[in-house]
């Protein structure tokens, strides 16, 4: 339910004040579960959206917090790798 919540105030523009505290929360929370496999498939897909959207300054908090993801949980995000790699190099190119 928490992370379900800090999703919602991610893909909200309105709250983009509150969105580092919220990247935050999400990496705490996932830094804690014993097996947060489950909550992945919620968050990098928006995380990859967000990443599309935002300015540049929001763009290297999400990419971050994508990349502690990736340090900390490598076989969650497999499933997610092409999707992750085709961002980072739209990105440099």
């Amino acid at each position: 339910m928490a992370i379900y919540q800090l999703m919602n105030v991610l893909m909200n523009p309105n709250m983009k004040d509150h969105h580092q505290v919220t990247l935050n929360g999400l990496h705490y929370i996932l830094r804690c579960q014993k097996d947060c496999m489950p909550y992945i498939p919620m968050i990098i897909p928006p995380l990859m959206d967000l990443i599309r959207q935002n300015d540049m300054y929001r763009v290297q908090d999400l990419f971050q917090v994508v990349s502690l993801i990736v340090k900390e949980i490598p076989e969650a995000v497999l499933k997610f790798a092409d999707h992750i790699f085709e961002m980072i190099h739209s990105m440099i190119h």
